[in-house]
């Protein structure tokens, strides 16, 4: 579980941009199928990085004509990403200091703080 600053949950406009990108992707899938995709990554609370992972997992990997909602999201980071604010709730709760309950790691072009 990490935290990285401004990972809260993706806009509607970023899904958008993600949803029209695979409609391109997958011109044969019908347009329902794109909805119903839509309201999958708002419910499940996907945030913008998560939906940068999802695409281009689904756009390199997929060997198919068609997508399954479950194919998709299956490409979600397996890390939960925390925004600043969640994981200052989370630290208030504990009443314990950042580098208690995350600790820092180096990623390729960033750093992240991980939830220990």
């Amino acid at each position: 579980m990490c935290l990285v600053d401004g990972a809260e949950q993706a806009s509607y406009s970023t899904v958008s941009v993600m949803i029209a990108k695979l409609e391109t992707a997958f011109p044969r899938m019908e347009k329902a199928f794109f909805k119903t995709l839509t309201e999958a990554v708002v419910r499940n609370g996907l945030t913008e990085i998560d939906c940068k992972a999802v695409f281009i997992g689904v756009v390199d990997s997929c060997q198919y004509n068609t997508l399954t909602i479950a194919q998709v999201l299956k490409f979600r980071p397996k890390n939960r990403v925390y925004g600043y604010s969640e994981a200052l709730e989370i630290v208030h709760e504990k009443n314990r200091g950042l580098l208690e309950v995350f600790e820092r790691v180096h990623g390729e072009a960033q750093f992240y703080i991980l939830k220990k």
